[in-house]
């Protein structure tokens, strides 16, 4: 008597199933979402007003004639069509997320995405900064998150004053340690290993191990204001 060997045969969903993602297509859609979202937020109220055009005027301000003349050129062209050309350029930004997201154009929508994307950056003075190294004024600096704040010169105690005394409300051995942990984080290879050390370094250690460490949770709990000791 003969036997059969029967052999299973996994059908197309089970071995489309087990096959690993396609990462690069994965990507492609993540880039087609955000491109998708960048449309979506041109098409908002405020980009067909006249503060558009200012905020593409301004710019401008600092750049040599070779990179703001034609940032220049294009506020005062939007500042003068704007309801058509803010559509346009919503529409074509979700044109490219849309070809990126559908596979037999793809790669025009990649190329349309980076010849797009130079064209933003150039106006959005990304490049402009880079080649020229202009100087960031105190308000531009503030704007862009390495500015604590910015006060006319006559306030300017007044404003120290005021951020010293909010440091000098905290417990030492708190200040210390943030200080530590954010210098010596520097030298730390990676963010992750910065996190990580921090628990190495002595005044972060002592700080943990201080009476500060148990009376800030208390005052808190106690709804009162704590008595720091520094130790």
């Amino acid at each position: 008597m003969s036997e059969t060997l029967a052999i299973p045969v996994r059908s197309g969903r089970m071995a489309a199933a087990s096959e690993p993602p396609d990462t690069r297509r994965l990507l492609q859609l993540v880039l087609a979402g955000l491109w998708l979202l960048d449309a979506v937020l041109q098409y908002q109220s405020f980009m067909f007003t006249k503060n558009f055009s200012d905020m593409l005027a301004g710019m401008s301000d600092g750049n040599p004639g070779l990179i703001a003349s034609p940032i220049t050129w294009n506020a005062n062209l939007v500042a003068h069509h704007l309801t058509p050309l803010n559509g346009a350029f919503a529409t074509i930004q979700l044109a490219i997320g849309l070809a990126i997201a559908w596979r037999p154009v793809v790669r025009y929508g990649l190329a349309a995405s980076i010849v797009w994307s130079l064209g933003v950056w150039w106006s959005g003075d990304g490049l402009g900064m880079i080649l020229t190294g202009r100087r960031v004024g105190a308000a531009e600096g503030r704007d862009l998150g390495f500015v604590h704040d910015v006060v006319p010169q006559a306030e300017l105690m007044d404003a120290a004053r005021t951020l010293a005394g909010q440091i000098l409300e905290l417990s030492p051995m708190s200040v210390r340690a943030s200080k530590q942990a954010v210098y010596r984080g520097l030298d730390e290879a990676s963010l992750a290993a910065a996190i990580k050390g921090q628990f190495r370094y002595p005044a972060v250690s002592s700080m943990f191990k201080s009476a500060d460490f148990v009376e800030g949770p208390m005052a808190f709990a106690q709804k009162r204001m704590p008595q720091w000791k520094g130790q």
